[in-house]
């Protein structure tokens, strides 16, 4: 398993193989074992921490710091590991998902209501974000759970289930790093269909319905930091630089398809970081597929508030899908100019014109309304 240069590799029942390619910014390459007394369970690596476990005890290492691991002891079988950039889940057989920070505090137990040794619920049943965690309901798989990570519980701004009409193959939660954006959940059910919606903690329940934007689909991903989805469908990666608006023009602009066919049998997307899509197939070969730098540079300039420096970029990539993505974004945080920029560099006509009739209006609390109401945030 790989995360942002770091590798680790089970080599042995009890002995785990760390290796940093310039993980720690030197360019060196390090290698280090670590031996457990317990044969290991599972484990995971992700967002600067790997978490390792064994019958009797949890190991929670920062990976710039392998030599001070958190120890947790376990009371429980653990089944599989799940992580977010501040909890992380441990999914035991009889005892539900317990929740812990990386410090070791246990934060809350979730009760699935089912047996994991029955086959009840697999890896792709369950996610999480800093905020939630959505599991497939063991009892009926057309159903996702949604609660919060610190408490266990149901939130009270916050519909906590999501309904489909076919049971549900995979559920993912976005992990993006920015404050601005809603937590998204995408699905893939069995029918292979993929689907995408918001979770609206600030209206009570999600601002649309499960939104198909994609068939034949067998994996997708969230991007490791950004509001990005990358999926596999027919020997193609398809990538939505943009989530958070499903305009048709807008959405399909900032997308793209990526032929692929040398991905093996059943691949499935191992891990999206930065430009880097990693893909797996059935006999372990991995693949990676680079997109363009542009879209994290566009990214890392708006999680800096550089709105300047990513206009000027766009101008100089000359690129329709960083402009659409671009677009978006400005929309979402309510900066008019740019959005305004980037509507003419799309050359959406019907839209700037309402867009500048919004720009016009005296009322800012009316002008927020009907941006919001322009861009359709899902």
């Amino acid at each position: 398993k790989e995360w942002n240069g770091f590798k680790m590799r089970q080599i042995g029942c009890c002995l785990i193989s760390f290796q940093a390619n310039g993980g720690d910014g030197s360019g060196d390459t390090t290698d280090e074992e670590i031996e457990y007394r317990d044969r290991i369970v599972d484990f995971e690596i992700g967002f600067q921490h790997a978490v390792v476990c064994s019958p009797k005890q949890c190991y929670v290492y920062d990976l710039y710091h392998l030599n001070n691991p958190i120890t947790v002891d376990l009371k429980f079988i653990v089944s599989f590991v799940a992580m977010s950039a501040t909890n992380f889940a441990l999914v035991t057989r009889t005892q539900g998902v317990l929740i812990y920070s990386y410090d070791g505090r246990n934060l809350s137990l979730i009760d699935v209501n089912c047996t994991l040794s029955s086959g009840g619920f697999s890896r792709n049943h369950i996610s999480m974000s800093n905020d939630y965690v959505a599991f497939v309901d063991p009892q009926d798989k057309t159903i996702v759970q949604i609660l919060e990570a610190r408490t266990g519980k149901k939130a009270n701004d916050l519909q906590s289930a999501i309904h489909h009409d076919a049971n549900i193959d995979l559920v993912s939660l976005s992990k993006s790093r920015s404050n601005q954006t809603q937590t998204k959940i995408l699905i893939i059910d069995e029918k292979k269909d993929l689907f995408l919606c918001s979770i609206c903690p600030e209206t009570g329940h999600r601002e649309c319905e499960l939104q198909k934007i994609g068939s034949h689909v067998y994996s997708a991903a969230w991007n490791e930091e950004y509001d990005q989805v990358a999926a596999i469908s027919d020997c193609r990666i398809l990538i939505w630089y943009q989530t958070n608006s499903l305009h048709d023009d807008l959405f399909s602009m900032a997308s793209e398809s990526i032929d692929c066919p040398g991905i093996g049998k059943n691949p499935r997307i191992a891990n999206f970081a930065k430009a880097a899509i990693t893909v797996e197939s059935n006999d372990g070969n991995k693949t990676t597929t680079v997109i363009s730098p542009v879209f994290e540079t566009i990214h890392e300039y708006l999680l800096s508030n550089k709105w300047e420096k990513a206009l000027h970029l766009c101008r100089f990539a000359e690129n329709p899908k960083v402009w659409a993505m671009l677009t978006v974004l400005a929309i979402q945080n309510m900066n008019v100019e740019v959005a305004e920029a980037g509507l003419k560099a799309c050359r959406l006509v019907d839209k700037l014109f309402h867009l500048q009739y919004i720009k016009s209006l005296k009322n800012e609390k009316e002008k927020r309304a009907e941006l919001r109401k322009f861009c359709k945030i899902t």
